[in-house]
This record gives C-alpha cells, sequence and structure tokens, in this order.
C-alpha cells in the first residue's frame, strides 16, 4: 500500500510540473513560480534523477528580461540550482 502512495505522489509531483512548464510557455512566470513554490516543487535532490528534475525547474524561473523575482526568490531558485549541480557532480 505504501508503493501505491508514492507512486500517486510522484504522479502528482509529475503533472504539476508539467502545468508548471505550461504556465510558463504561457507567459505566466509568476504564476508558474508561486505554483511551484506552493506545492513543494523545489526540494533537496536525493540523487540524480532527482537533481535533473530540479535543474530543469530552476532553469525555468532563471531571472530574466520578462519578468523579475525579489531578491529573495532569486537566492531560492539559485540554491536549489546549487544542490542539483552538487549531485550531478558526485556530491
Amino acid at each position: 500500500m505504501k508503493r501505491k502512495g508514492h507512486l500517486q505522489t510522484a504522479q502528482r509531483q509529475e503533472f504539476l510540473r508539467e502545468a508548471v512548464w505550461h504556465l510558463c510557455q504561457a507567459g505566466k512566470l509568476q504564476t508558474a513560480y508561486f505554483l511551484a513554490r506552493r506545492e513543494a516543487l523545489f526540494f533537496e535532490p536525493e540523487d540524480r534523477d532527482d537533481a535533473k528534475i530540479l535543474l530543469e525547474l530552476c532553469h525555468l524561473f532563471q531571472p530574466s528580461y520578462k519578468w523579475r523575482l525579489g531578491k529573495k526568490s532569486i537566492a531560492i531558485i539559485y540554491k536549489y540550482q546549487e544542490w542539483a549541480y552538487n549531485k550531478l557532480e558526485g556530491g
């Protein structure tokens, strides 16, 4: 039974990541960012697969001319991006 719950959680996370991606593609970056934060899509990666997912998510929210984040939000994204790179490098 525990396995089924994990699968449902994994499927939900995948669905939410896809929703965030679509919001970004539609130019709704602020909405996408707040959804990702609210749903805890930013996390400390446990393995390389987690790190790849996290890095992909972080890249969606790189500050650009299209939108501006506050300093705290930028720091959060860079922190998670650093964790992802460290895990990918074997850390």
